[in-house]
């Protein structure tokens, strides 16, 4: 069983984080998981934007630059954002 909580930076992003009731570490299918669910549509017209690159050991960025996800051991955070580059 997963536990989310969302919170909302400045009116204009959202920070939604996941974790195991548990405690325990989240397992690689589990992660894939998240980001497969964040990522866009697999169509002609977006395949520019689809994947993730990386911007550090555990920041991650969708194609499109509007999802940032950090990775820790026992959860994922996700940033859906509207904010300026400044923030990050």
């Amino acid at each position: 069983m997963k536990k989310s909580r969302q919170f909302l930076v400045s009116h204009l992003a959202q920070k939604l984080d996941t974790e195991k009731s548990d405690g325990s570490p989240l397992g690689v299918e589990e992660k894939k998981a998240i980001f497969e669910a964040y990522d866009v549509p697999n169509t002609g017209q977006n395949s520019k934007l689809q994947g993730w690159r990386q911007l550090s050991e555990n920041h991650f960025i969708r194609g499109d630059g509007r999802v940032h996800m950090i990775t820790h051991l026992t959860s994922m955070t996700v940033f859906w954002d509207d904010l300026p580059r400044e923030f990050w």
